[in-house]
């Protein structure tokens, strides 16, 4: 929520979106909302993690996140900036914190699912041990008598594949 003055009279407004110009470094454009302040404005506000897992700091976990924000109602005057999320909770795997979870301020009601988990730790992924097999030597006879046909020279080759050439010529 922010007093905007404009013309000598102070509004309140909310900020809608604003246009930044990365290259030069500067707000190119703001819009802004016109709020009544005894009406109940729904808007997204950001979830704020706070704290340490133990399930990620001893255990090794990978911590998820699977929202970053919530939908809200409340009046203007009891927006909150963010909402924090206490992940200390999470103290072990496949425990979940759900947007019931979350504590809010006074006048304000999540209009999300409330059975969402917003963060979870899982286990590491274990790495897969590959086996290392020795590399077999076929031995191969050099005798016809053994079954073994023999050595084809680039001549007898050429031939064959002259061979095939006529019979496609053929058809």
């Amino acid at each position: 929520l922010v007093d905007l003055d404009f013309d000598g009279k102070t509004h309140k407004v909310l900020i809608h979106s604003i246009q930044y110009d990365p290259v030069v470094d500067s707000y190119e454009h703001v819009d802004f909302i016109h709020v009544d302040m005894k009406k109940e404005v729904t808007t997204n506000v950001h979830l704020k993690f706070i704290g340490e897992s133990l399930a990620v700091k001893d255990l090794g976990g990978v911590l998820t996140i699977n929202k970053h924000e919530v939908e809200i109602k409340c009046l203007p005057e009891r927006l909150p900036h963010s909402l924090p999320v206490d992940i200390s909770t999470l103290t072990d795997f496949h425990i979940s914190i759900y947007v019931k979870d979350i504590l809010l301020p006074e006048g304000v009601v999540i209009l999300d699912d409330p059975t969402l988990a917003i963060v979870t730790v899982t286990a590491p992924r274990e790495e897969e041990k590959e086996e290392v097999v020795a590399p077999v030597v076929a031995e191969t006879a050099a005798t016809p008598e053994a079954g073994a046909a023999a050595p084809a020279t680039a001549e007898a080759v050429k031939k064959e594949g002259e061979g095939e050439k006529g019979k496609q010529g053929k058809k």
